[in-house]
């Protein structure tokens, strides 16, 4: 789950996040107004620390909320943010909900603590 954003620096890379692998449902206001935040704070770390590692995760709690073919929706979006070099890390969680308060939303109440995210990196 990357954004376009993210790999325009380069052509190969860009035309890489254009795949199937990289298709998750989402909400059109959580992708096009809230989850954007997330990703342009991102690009401005990397500008600031000179690179950054980003993780997306989806997570999918409720099986039965499908679309079409039988498409899972996930429950929440995740976006980790780190450096080891700098000593940075951040995670961010987003609700998948389609009915969301866009307008007055702030991308520091997503900010979660990462010890809550369980995986290896």
């Amino acid at each position: 789950m990357v954004a376009d954003a993210d790999f325009d620096y380069n052509i190969k890379a860009l035309n890489k996040a254009y795949t199937m692998a990289n298709i998750i449902p989402q909400s059109a206001k959580v992708n096009q107004k809230t989850w954007t935040k997330v990703e342009r704070y991102g690009r401005t770390l990397a500008q600031k620390l000179g690179y950054i590692n980003s993780i997306s995760i989806a997570e999918y709690l409720e099986p039965n909320n499908q679309i079409k073919n039988g498409i899972v929706i996930p429950t929440n979006l995740y976006r980790i943010y780190f450096n080891n070099t700098a000593n940075f890390e951040k995670c961010f969680k987003y609700k998948n909900e389609l009915n969301i308060d866009y307008k007055n939303d702030k991308l520091k109440e997503h900010e979660i603590d990462c010890d809550l995210i369980k995986i290896n990196r």
